[in-house]
């Protein structure tokens, strides 16, 4: 415990350091048993996302699981039933367009003209994409005009994370349910 929080200690410190430095030192590879564990440690449980969002945090005593047989999607379909036509819980406005690869969209005062990969093009007043943070950072679509400077700063800084979900459902409670308690939950 005391190895890995002086390594985590020194690891803040160079951080802290790397704003006054012109050049910051590169790590240095783990060359003993102890520096591996270390550096596994740091990289898996203080690396990976900001504390908030990669620690369970207890949330009571309230039951969170949803097990709908209809499924996830059937809340979808409740949802959109405001703004796209359904029939019998089912989406059949043609204007969702899934498991299409965009690759140009073009905005201007007339609305919003998307180009896909398949060479379709659609027309539209308003337009909702909703890709990846990856595809957004890759360039692979195309923005008539550019998208703004601050949303092209936020794209660039925000990382693309793997995750595994894993959902578990035991018979009984088997942990403690004190107030403000955090999990790490970590598949490997």
């Amino acid at each position: 415990k005391k190895a890995v929080d002086s390594a985590i200690q020194k690891l803040r410190s160079q951080e802290g350091n790397k704003n006054h430095e012109s050049s910051a030192e590169t790590p240095s590879t783990p060359k003993t048993p102890i520096e591996l564990a270390i550096d596994l440690i740091l990289h898996d449980f203080e690396m990976a996302e900001v504390e908030p969002i990669s620690t369970y945090v207890d949330f009571g005593e309230r039951e969170f699981l949803v097990a709908d047989e209809r499924g996830y999607e059937h809340l979808l379909y409740k949802m959109v039933e405001n703004f796209l036509f359904t029939s019998e819980g089912k989406i059949m406005d043609s204007r969702l367009k899934l498991n299409t690869v965009v690759r140009e969209v073009q905005h201007s005062r007339n609305g919003v003209l998307v180009s896909t990969e398949d060479g379709c093009l659609y027309e539209a007043n308003y337009v909702i994409l909703s890709v990846s943070i990856g595809v957004l950072q890759s360039n692979l679509i195309s923005f008539t005009p550019p998208l703004p400077r601050w949303k092209m700063e936020a794209i660039r800084n925000l990382d693309v994370m793997v995750y595994t979900k894993i959902f578990l459902k035991f018979p009984y409670k088997f942990w403690p349910c004190e107030p403000e308690k955090e999990f790490f939950i970590y598949a490997h």
